[in-house]
């Protein structure tokens, strides 16, 4: 079962808050380090600001490496355009209450962590383009307005180079952590049959670093002196100590267990289950590994990033990889967070091959949303997520390429829906990895356990609910890839974006937009899948199990004697029996 935490309104009937915001700007003391006598790592002040933006915004999805942020100042005693500069940090913390801003505040210039899961903290960003817009009001007053945008975990866009003149440079240098000195490394010390989680975590090591040489004799050489950060961008995420970017990033890997449901469980712990720490730190495994196993060779690394290195070595048929600010496995705070696991869409009536590692989707933590807290939602079924035959190759074992795929073919890596393919025609989903391969002699080819788990995730996709939901601004540390609950559905969170803004008028808003796929209704238990919205064709039906379980709904509903349907049903000829849900068929008045 899963571990789920509510977000409610404030009070029975409504969530009236007075939203705040506070930014935290990091700045480098010297804008112009090249052919200065200056320490070019000395900062100032942290500057914080409360009252000069119009609009705050923070945008998260799944699908991008760099989360976003934005906004708006108003010129008054502070020229924004002088202050701030492009690679300066600022800290986001959006929360419901001014007071808990002004706590924020008193944090900040005492030096303390401002990332706590009560502290509404949104995100860690390094300023990309500051910009000075001059404005004119409608009664002729002009003015400055600042625009500030920023990113994320910037260090992911690093390009590399590959030149041997400059190798030979600087092979001795830390700038030779763009040059061809890594991609030597990556040849010569890892040319054996390796999982892809261990290969992630190594190269999270060698590309993004260590803050001091690792006595891993695989990187033992190459830890990398880049990425140098503010101290005080260490302290307001309490890691009083941090110097380089890597003290302050949180890896996690491998397949996600079952979360824990006891109500004495710790948010980190809720969100994290059973992540144990390795020897490294701030790197964190669940105990199960990836699936996928490769043979390294030397690869050409030129204009390559290190996000795109990182994900040509996930085998992204099974597994995923993104960002978030989650809160940490360690500690009830929330931190920048890189997360490689397997995708975590079975369902609980899959039927396991050979014991066969996943994570089952309705067990993967989740939020639970008030309905007092939703303003809008547009959720929709989409044809064009039709599957009905799912075809997996992995990399052929026989050296004659058309005989492996015959092999794996006659092995039936294959899953199809006769019916659905006799309705709708062929709808197919085929790919291939290139992660299968054999450890310690062993041939075990997995085209069809890859095969059976990718088609549980695809088969019936269009019957999943997708879509928006817009609501009140959530100050919790909700977070891509974790599920979200609403109405008696759990759906997938794939991005989120939380906008503050300032009206015309003074008055101030902060919603939250979130993006959902996957919807499954919470009824399916481990012998039967239940997708949204397969019951209850008549209103009245509806509004009960409504008024029962959620009272989103207005008590109106309209039954109507209409020709061809009973108790204002449609007749079904055929029981469905995969989308019947034990106690809850239709419930008719004693007048029927």
């Amino acid at each position: 079962m899963a571990y789920v935490k509510g977000i409610n309104p404030n009070t029975k009937d409504s969530h009236q808050t007075s939203p705040a915001y506070v930014l935290t700007f990091v700045r480098w003391d010297v804008r112009d380090s090249h052919n200065t006598d200056f320490d070019a790592f000395a900062t100032r002040k942290p500057m914080v600001v409360y009252n000069d933006a119009v609009n705050v915004s923070v945008a998260f999805s799944k699908s991008s490496k760099n989360p976003t942020f934005s906004a708006t100042l108003v010129g008054g005693d502070i020229n924004y355009s002088t202050a701030l500069a492009p690679g300066d940090f600022v800290f986001v913390n959006m929360v419901d209450w001014e007071a808990d801003a002004d706590r924020i505040v008193e944090k900040v210039y005492a030096g303390k962590a401002i990332n706590g899961v009560h502290d509404g903290f949104k995100g860690l960003f390094k300023i990309q383009t500051p910009t000075r817009n001059l404005v004119t009001s409608p009664d002729g007053h002009k003015s400055y307005h600042y625009e500030v945008n920023g990113i994320a975990f910037s260090e992911l866009d690093t390009t590399f180079l590959f030149n041997p003149a400059l190798a030979d440079a600087f092979k001795d240098d830390a700038i030779g952590l763009f040059m061809s000195l890594v991609g030597s490394y990556y040849g010569d010390n890892l040319k054996t049959e390796t999982n892809v989680e261990a290969l992630i975590v190594d190269l999270y090591e060698i590309l993004l670093g260590k803050h001091y040489r690792s006595s891993n004799v695989k990187i033992r050489n190459y830890g990398n002196l880049q990425y140098k950060i503010p101290s005080d961008v260490g302290k307001l995420l309490g890691i009083t100590d941090a110097k380089y970017i890597n003290q302050i990033y949180n890896l996690i890997t491998g397949v996600w267990p079952n979360s824990n449901t006891s109500i004495n469980t710790t948010e980190s712990k809720g969100f994290n289950p059973n992540f144990t720490s390795t020897t490294s730190g701030n790197i964190f495994k669940t105990g199960t590994t990836l699936e996928g196993n490769r043979q390294l060779a030397p690869e050409n690394w030129n204009y390559k990033t290190v996000w795109g290195i990182l994900q040509d070595n996930l085998n992204v048929v099974m597994n995923e990889m993104y960002v978030s600010f989650r809160v940490a496995p360690n500690k009830e705070s929330v931190m920048p967070t890189i997360i490689a696991r397997q995708k975590p869409f079975t369902n609980l009536n899959f039927k396991v091959p050979s014991n066969f590692p996943y994570t089952a989707f309705l067990n993967l933590p989740r939020w639970k949303l008030h309905p007092d807290m939703l303003k809008s939602a547009k959720l929709y079924k989409n044809e064009a997520l039709r599957y009905n035959f799912v075809q997996i190759y992995t990399r052929g074992l026989p050296e004659n390429a058309e005989q492996g795929m015959a092999q794996q073919i006659a092995l039936k890596n294959f899953v199809q829906d006769t019916e659905d393919i006799q309705r709708h025609g062929m709808k197919p989903y085929i790919t291939s990895s290139n992660f299968d391969f054999p450890i310690n002699g062993i041939e075990k080819n997995k085209s069809v356990e890859w095969t059976q788990i990718v088609a549980d995730w695809m088969i019936n996709g269009h019957l999943k609910e997708s879509g928006t939901m817009t609501c009140v601004g959530i100050a919790e540390n909700i977070a891509v890839g974790d599920n979200i609950e609403f109405d008696n559905v759990v759906y997938h969170i794939e991005s989120i974006s939380h906008q503050f803004q300032v009206m015309r008028d003074g008055k101030k808003a902060f919603n939250t937009m979130i993006n959902v796929s996957y919807g499954i209704d919470l009824r399916s238990n481990s012998t039967q899948l239940v997708p949204t919205e397969m019951q209850f064709t008549d209103r009245f039906t509806r509004g009960v199990d409504d008024y029962k379980y959620n009272k989103l709904l207005p008590g109106i509903s309209d039954s109507q004697d209409i020709k061809g349907r009973t108790n204002g049903e449609e007749v079904s000829n055929t029981k469905e029996k995969s989308f019947l849900i034990p106690n809850r068929q239709r419930i008719v008045d004693d007048e029927e």
